[in-house]
Order: structure tokens, then C-alpha cells, then sequence
């Protein structure tokens, strides 16, 4: 049996959810051999390798099950021969309006495109592993296809009312701007710094601990966040400092905009220094030698705008505060130029 998986690796939510695929994977197919390619827009739909020097490409309908987490791939789910072997995992607002949008044939009420779960507003690395742990089978035995017992609300994943690892919540609430827990930011820094072999002692301990029935998070955990709150301290002086500096004003769409080129620096925690209470939003970027990567941020106070709808205009998306799109670099200028003040 081969099984794909196809993540979103620009983010810890996409990495995190790879990992959780991969983990309940094994546990469910012990014989199956799975392939995980990591990805992000722009750049061409990964090939799939069957081995791990790279030498070996299968066709995409070779394999028993694809999973899509964190993102969506349309050059794949588009194809009607890949429907049945799809679950898609995301919580991507313009992705879920574009795919989830097939009819019944009798009744004609929305029927989702494919297997899997959305729920706009919840990370995808919470979504994977409830996929794989809500509604069990009375027997404790997990079903490789979920039929959920009650459904599965995004009000539960707000209370905290689901079993899962701390390091998954944690992560998964800093991914859609849900930072109630102060740890949330010092965990990002604190996974960044990990070495490769640290990186897989956490993550192992944080998921044998939820499956055990563990009450605390794992001691891996808490070293991962004090380490991350060091490198905190002193990254957002040095951010305050270059955002001061360097952030300028734009009107676009009618909104106005905190500007900053961040380079290969940081996300939105780099524009705190330059943010005015005119701003309605964030408007970071930085060129790539090719073309302009843009990612649009919510200001603080400012969460009613709905800043995907402006993403998808230039081919982009992402959710309603944090999205990005690409634009050659020519087409920057445009912007800037008109919407200078």
C-alpha cells in the first residue's frame, strides 16, 4: 500500500500536520509505505518519488490514499481520477469556498468535494489529528475513514474541549492568530532553533504523551519554549528597531497599510515597531530574485477586514488576517506607487 502526503512546508501548522499524518498512518497501515512531499504555491506540484535518493517517479494514481494538509493543491483535485483517493485537511477560507462547493445530485444540498476535514478558523494540525481520533469505534479501534459520532465544531477546538498533544494546540492556535496562550509566540522561536534529532525527540514525546493519557506536556516541550523566549527577547528589539525605521505608509483597496520589505527576516512580529493606530493592516514583502512574495496581516484592532478577498484578487489567498499572494516585482511598484502618501 502507498500513501502520499502532500503538506504545507513553509510553517510549523503545515510541518506539524505532515508529522501527525505520518504518525496515525503507521499506526493504522503498519505495512504501508509512505511518502510525505513537502510544498508551497508557486513553486511546481512535487513530483512523486517512490524513493528517497529521488530516482524513482510513480504517477500520482498509483497511490492508494493522497493526503492534502494545509493547503490545497488544484492541479491534483481537479483531476476526477484522484477524487476517491484525496482527503484533504485545511482550514484555508478561499480554499474551502473554491473546493467544498459540489451539489447532491438528488437533494442538491453542498456535498464536500473530498474525504477529510475543513473547518475555517482551526489550524490544520488540530484538524489532522482529530481526523484520526474523534469518534473512535466503540472497540477503541480507529477507523481509517472517520464517521464522526457528533460533529466535529470549531467551538470545540475554541474551548479547548478536545484531546490532543499541548505541542499541536499550542502550535495550531499561534497559526490563526489565537494567541491566548503567552507561550504560543516563544514555542515558534524555540521550534526554529531545534536541531533535526531534538525536532523528532519532542514531537515523539508530545504524541506518545497524548495517546497514554499523559496530564502535562512533555518535558521536551517546556526546554523548546524557555529556549524559545531567550531568542524572543532579544529578535523583537531588533525588529522594533528595523520596523521603526524602515515601515512607511500606503492606501490600497481601501484600506491603509503598514509597509515593510522583511527580507528573509521574519512574518507579521517584524512590523510591530512601525505599526500606526491608522493602520488597518500589514503589508509585508520581499523578493525572492524572481518574483514579489506578499503577505497581508490584520493590524491590531482592525480584525473585521477580510484581507483573503483581497489575496484571491491577485491570484493569491489564505485566511481572513493572514493571507499572501505573488506579483512580479514591476507590479509592486504599481501598488506603491499608487497608493503612496
Amino acid at each position: 500500500m502507498n500513501i502520499a502526503i502532500i503538506y504545507h512546508d513553509a510553517d510549523f501548522d503545515g510541518k506539524l500536520s505532515n508529522e501527525v499524518c505520518r504518525y496515525w498512518l503507521n499506526r493504522l497501515h503498519p505495512n504501508a509505505t509512505i511518502h510525505s512531499y513537502g510544498w508551497d504555491y508557486g513553486r511546481p506540484v512535487p513530483l512523486p518519488y517512490i524513493d528517497d535518493a529521488k530516482t524513482t517517479t510513480m504517477g500520482w494514481p498509483c497511490f492508494d490514499a493522497i493526503y492534502i494538509v494545509d493547503l490545497s493543491v488544484d492541479d491534483l483535485m481537479a483531476r476526477p481520477d484522484l477524487r476517491d483517493k484525496i482527503v484533504w485537511i485545511d482550514h484555508h477560507k478561499s480554499a474551502i469556498e473554491k473546493w467544498d462547493n459540489r451539489t447532491g445530485p438528488i437533494s442538491g444540498n453542498p456535498v464536500p468535494n473530498f474525504a477529510g476535514t475543513r473547518i475555517d478558523g482551526v489550524a490544520a494540525c488540530r484538524l489532522c489529528w482529530q481526523w484520526f481520533t474523534w469518534g473512535k469505534l466503540p472497540n477503541g479501534v480507529l477507523s481509517s475513514k472517520q464517521d464522526f459520532i457528533e460533529p466535529l465544531t470549531k467551538q470545540l477546538f475554541v474551548d479547548r474541549q478536545l484531546k490532543e498533544p499541548a505541542l499541536i494546540r499550542v502550535a495550531g492556535e499561534y497559526d490563526i492568530w489565537d494567541h491566548r496562550d503567552p507561550d504560543a509566540k516563544a514555542l515558534q522561536f524555540g521550534l526554529r532553533a531545534l536541531s533535526d534529532v531534538e525536532y523528532r525527540r519532542l514531537v515523539d514525546a508530545e504524541f506518545l504523551g497524548a495517546v497514554t493519557g499523559a496530564r502535562t506536556p512533555s518535558n521536551e516541550l517546556f526546554r523548546a519554549i524557555a529556549q524559545g523566549y531567550a531568542i524572543k527577547s532579544y529578535v523583537d528589539k531588533q525588529a522594533d528597531e528595523y520596523s521603526a525605521a524602515y515601515a512607511h505608509t500606503i492606501k490600497w483597496n481601501g484600506l491603509t497599510w503598514c509597509v515593510l520589505n522583511i527580507g528573509q527576516r521574519g512574518n507579521s512580529d517584524l512590523m510591530l515597531g512601525g505599526i500606526k493606530p491608522e493602520h488597518d493592516a500589514c503589508f509585508a514583502w520581499r523578493f525572492d530574485g524572481k518574483q514579489v512574495l506578499v503577505s497581508l496581516y490584520h493590524a491590531p484592532g482592525r480584525e473585521h477586514h477580510d484581507l483573503s478577498k483581497i489575496a484571491v484578487m491577485y491570484g493569491g489567498g489564505g485566511h481572513k488576517g493572514a493571507c499572501g499572494f505573488r506579483v512580479p516585482l514591476i507590479q509592486l511598484n504599481t501598488i506603491f506607487v499608487g497608493g503612496a502618501v
